[in-house]
């Protein structure tokens, strides 16, 4: 598939995109295999800077849990004085206590009590089977209880966040499950299944977007980035906005934004390659904030 795609290049670009096939192969048996017990959830870090398909933000930490809508949920949490986004909660509406930590309860069952009311977190059926189920737009390693924290300063050194979730219903079980043949099957079968949605949507992810987006044009902000028809619009309150840039330049030349400032909470520009994964970022800058 790859040497059908407009983007191979060079042989580097060949080597990069093998690779970014072979991440999607190791994030998808991450994600089915290791993190898929919604009676013992885990936060699992669906992008970090290694797996990094699907264009990341370079200053956000992605993760997700998986859930069962007929369960209760305890989650805690310190995001010391981070922005966090957490299922409903955006950083502005999260009650957090004086000490900066803040507990949630998620469930299918909305609470009476007004005060429970501002630290519940609803649970359905969608997001039960949203860590099992492959969208055919943005096919991710995610599903149930998704958010992200925010380390917009490079030079933040305060200790890092802190996330846990325990089911807490009197019908949890005491202990995992042993594994079963049969039940390893099937974790091998959902990987399979969401490796090729992946793989297909992501491997042509930006050569979809230049048929969309002029090169060295930047598409207008929007809640939905271009070449996504099919997907799903995020709700009306969801703060972010995309605009994408392909772009193309000669050895010589050099590709220059300018914009005013926008009057928000948060901004960047994000350097992605020929495969929509994020540049190596421990040892090079590829992306700018408003705290640069």
């Amino acid at each position: 598939m790859l040497d059908e795609i407009e983007d191979v290049d060079s042989p580097q670009e060949l080597a990069e995109g093998l690779r970014a096939f072979a991440r999607l192969g190791l994030t998808a048996l991450q994600h089915r295999v290791e993190f898929c017990d919604p009676d013992f959830p885990i936060f699992y870090r669906s992008l970090d800077d290694r797996y990094k398909y699907c264009g990341p933000d370079a200053y956000i930490n992605y993760f997700t849990a998986p859930v069962r809508a007929s369960a209760t949920y305890l989650i805690r949490g310190q995001h010391h004085e981070r922005d966090l986004m957490l299922g409903r909660f955006w950083p502005h509406d999260l009650p957090v206590e004086a000490d900066g930590t803040f507990e949630l309860h998620a469930s299918a069952t909305e609470p009476t009590n007004e005060e429970e009311h501002k630290n519940w977190q609803p649970l359905t059926e969608a997001m039960e089977r949203g860590h099992q189920e492959v969208a055919e737009v943005y096919p991710m390693a995610i599903g149930g209880l998704v958010g992200r924290i925010y380390y917009q300063d490079p030079n933040d050194d305060r200790p890092t966040a802190e996330l846990s979730i325990e089911r807490i219903d009197e019908d949890r079980p005491r202990y995992p499950a042993p594994l079963s043949p049969e039940q390893l099957a099937e974790q091998v079968d959902s990987a399979t299944a969401l490796l090729a949605k992946m793989a297909v949507f992501w491997l042509r992810r930006p050569t979809d977007l230049r048929a969309a987006v002029p090169a060295n044009t930047m598409s207008p902000p929007n809640s939905r980035p271009p070449a996504t028809d099919g997907w799903t619009l995020p709700s009306p309150d969801r703060p972010i906005n995309y605009g994408i840039c392909p772009w193309e330049l000669e050895p010589d030349e050099a590709l220059v934004v300018e914009s005013e400032l926008p009057d928000v909470d948060y901004w960047s520009f994000q350097l992605y390659n020929a495969w929509w994964e994020s540049p190596d970022l421990q040892h090079r800058q590829t992306s700018i904030s408003h705290k640069h």
